[in-house]
């Protein structure tokens, strides 16, 4: 059997809620540095992850959908991803 390689975004399988601007100073990261005469940096979230508990298995529905629809055009590699997911 030939080396079949499959890339995807992982990102694009989660989902995301974007914060509305006057909600985004209640969630930030904060690095505490010890010296008083520098300021203190931190980071916003622009947007927060939710649904992390069903994100795996809609993910491999999602790439069984996608093999399944490509079977024609990439044979080999459809019958891979699904004896694998």
């Amino acid at each position: 059997m030939e080396d079949i390689e499959v890339a995807g975004d992982v990102q694009k399988m989660l989902n995301h809620i974007l914060l509305a601007i006057k909600d985004q100073k209640y969630h930030h990261f904060v690095r505490h540095c010890f010296t008083l005469s520098s300021s203190i940096p931190y980071w916003l979230w622009l947007h927060l992850p939710f649904g992390d508990k069903p994100a795996p298995d809609i993910a491999m529905m999602v790439v069984r959908l996608l093999a399944e629809s490509t079977t024609f055009s990439a044979t080999m590699g459809a019958q891979v991803i699904k004896d694998r997911t």
